[in-house]
């Protein structure tokens, strides 16, 4: 059918029974026309002789559209975005786009399969005891990262809260680590509403060394670290 241009029902129609001699004659007039590579070419028909076309072009076989379909019915089977395969017709694969779609290929395809693969881990190749202190766990933050933009702001929140070390958010850039990256830091500047304004209060109780803290006299018209004559 392909190498017939997809027209393998087109007939000839012969005014009157043709002989055994007639046939062959025909057919040998008929050769220079068959085939796609010849596609295109006029015959040239003599006594009474007609073309009839009783098949399917591919247009109307909607050959491009079947493969579409069968492509989306697959991809609907495994529960894969057509686009991770290469169909970019109907889709997007571009700025948070493609974030959303790898979040969607985890979430609904691949996490079904993980917790599959890590409960038989625990039941095949960890003992009661190994479970108290061990568990599998498969680590899928690649694809769960942004834009450059986005880590950043991740990081961020992460460091000025106090839940993750710098340490932590260079090793999941690829970087080294660094001397004092694995303490836990927060803003200082983050107050209470209500002590908006207020001016900060000197400690009442001044620190001496191997003794008790006894109380700093209160001076009046004083500066901190400065004299009384200031």
């Amino acid at each position: 059918m392909f190498r017939n241009g997809l027209l393998s029902s087109t007939y000839i129609s012969a005014p009157e029974y043709l002989s055994g001699q007639q046939k062959e004659q025909a057919k040998a007039i008929m050769e220079g026309y068959a085939g796609a590579i010849n596609a295109g070419k006029t015959p040239l028909l003599e006594g009474g002789w007609k073309v009839e076309n009783i098949g399917l072009d591919p247009d109307a076989m909607q050959l491009i559209e079947t493969r579409t379909l069968n492509i989306s019915t697959i991809c609907r089977w495994f529960a894969v975005p057509p686009v991770m395969i290469g169909a970019m017709e109907k889709s997007t694969a571009w700025g948070t786009g493609m974030e959303q779609m790898n979040l969607w290929f985890l979430q609904y395809c691949l996490v079904p399969w993980l917790r599959r693969i890590e409960q038989a881990i625990s039941r095949c190749l960890l003992s009661p005891a190994d479970r108290i202190d061990y568990f599998p766990k498969f680590n899928v933050d690649a694809l769960m990262r942004g834009d450059s933009a986005a880590r950043a702001a991740f990081y961020q929140s992460g460091l000025l809260n106090g839940w993750m070390t710098a340490n932590e958010a260079r090793a999941k850039e690829n970087l080294p680590p660094m001397p004092g990256g694995d303490v836990l830091t927060v803003q200082s500047q983050i107050i209470p509403l209500t002590d908006v304004g207020k001016v900060a209060v000197q400690p009442t109780l001044k620190p001496v060394p191997g003794g008790v803290p006894t109380p700093t006299p209160e001076r009046s018209g004083t500066i901190a670290g400065g004299d009384e004559d200031d």
